[in-house]
């Protein structure tokens, strides 16, 4: 029998696990806890080694996504038997090495946390999401200890989250370890947004997810200026209503300047926001950046290929912003292709003359993953892709719902093979 088949907590597991949890976004301490497990003859020395390196790809990278099926089958048998042997604890996802468990209310009365915890999975867990915040389930929820060792917490209300219940969030105090903060599709208003901004940990948090709220330039602003912040790393803003005043106040505000990760998509972004992201403190540390479905245009591409600042930027995501040819030159010409991997400008109006300089720019040799579909080509645009001297690592091009003639989807399945994505039953 592994080690990891037994369930009483190992001494050694535990102190590993606290330090995990002590620095969640240091994977060292995750790699050496990986190494202790091979040691001591633990399969879950796979599983941590496999999902760190699926989180250090870019996003939308080929082979993350392809790892990604493999996620689940890292698991060890033990740790899925454990889960499924708990009554209502069904619904997880593991991340980093580490369990994130999903409860209801239901499950929330019925869980003995005092029984849990004398076995050692129950320390693998760094998050927990809630799905039915109330007024009547936010008592039970606070007394349970899981609370005192995660890293993550997620919440969700029925219907939208008043300040009267944000209040009662706010004067938690007992949460040492937390870091990520998920109230996504709370309807989370500027209102509650001040309420939100005195809860003690707040400090400590470096990821915020508030996606598809209603917090507008006003709780961006709030955020930025907020005393009680921690540095934010990882910000997921879409559909918030959110413009360029707001986009100023967060590139201004310390609050913001280790900023790595951003999806600011769905928003009401136009060319001076664009601008404002470049100016920003924080453009020279984004590795991610989704703003897709805005109102950039060509203006906001220039703005982006201005940037001072060389990029280390590894995905950017522009699908929907109106941009035309020029703007896609000045991209491809800018310091945002030194490192980047992921580009995807579909549903925009690049033509053939942007495709033809994306295809004959040597700043394009490090993508691997590139979207094109809508962008309205000609066959001198489909020549030019698979002609192309820089386009070499490309595992997934995506030319959907374009008019493909016959000669230019021959030439792009001779150079792309199953890279190809999208030409289906398109050419003449």
């Amino acid at each position: 029998m592994s080690p990891s088949s037994v369930l009483t907590p190992r001494p050694e597991v535990l102190g590993f696990l606290k330090t995990i949890k002590s620095e969640p976004e240091e994977d060292l301490h995750r790699l050496i806890f990986a190494d202790w497990l091979e040691e001591n003859s633990d399969p879950l020395c796979e599983m941590i080694r496999h999902q760190i390196e699926l989180e250090q790809m870019p996003s939308h990278h080929p082979a993350r996504l392809e790892m990604s099926d493999l996620h689940s089958s890292k698991v060890p048998e033990t740790l899925r038997d454990w889960i499924h042997q708990v009554e209502d604890l069904d619904n997880w996802h593991w991340r980093r090495g580490l369990a994130r468990l999903s409860i209801t209310s239901s499950a929330l009365a019925k869980i003995d946390w005092d029984l849990l915890q004398q076995e050692e999975p129950y320390y693998w867990i760094d998050g927990l999401n809630f799905w039915e915040l109330s007024h009547e389930t936010i008592t039970p929820l606070q007394q349970i200890p899981l609370l005192q060792s995660i890293n993550h917490f997620g919440i969700g209300v029925e219907e939208a989250l008043t300040p009267e219940l944000t209040q009662r969030l706010a004067q938690w105090n007992d949460l040492p370890y937390l870091t990520e903060l998920d109230f996504s599709g709370t309807q989370l208003t500027a209102m509650n947004l001040e309420v939100l901004l005195k809860w003690p940990c707040c400090s400590q948090i470096r990821h915020l997810d508030f996606g598809s709220n209603n917090i507008e330039d006003e709780g961006l602003q709030l955020l930025a200026s907020s005393r009680n912040l921690g540095r934010i790393r990882h910000f997921n803003v879409w559909s918030n209503q959110i413009s360029a005043e707001g986009i100023q106040a967060m590139g201004k505000s310390e609050n913001f300047e280790e900023l790595s990760w951003a999806d600011l998509s769905f928003n009401e972004l136009d060319g001076q926001a664009a601008a404002n992201l470049a100016r920003s403190r924080f453009w020279n540390n984004l590795d991610f950046l989704d703003l897709c479905w805005n109102y950039l245009s060509t203006k906001g591409a220039k703005a982006m290929a201005r940037a001072s600042e060389s990029s280390r930027m590894r995905t950017l995501l522009l699908r929907g912003n109106r941009i035309g040819s020029s703007g896609m030159r000045a991209l491809i010409q800018s310091p945002i292709m030194n490192q980047l991997q992921v580009l995807d400008v579909s549903h925009n109006d690049i033509h053939d003359q942007g495709v033809k300089a994306l295809a004959k720019s040597q700043n394009s040799q490090s993508l691997v993953w590139l979207h094109l579909d809508f962008y309205d080509v000609a066959e001198a645009g489909e020549i030019a892709l698979a002609e192309s001297p820089w386009l070499d690592r490309i595992e997934y091009l995506n030319l959907s719902a374009n008019k493909i003639g016959s000669k230019g989807a021959e030439a792009l399945r001779n150079r792309f093979g199953d890279a190809l994505q999208g030409l289906s039953n398109q050419y003449d």
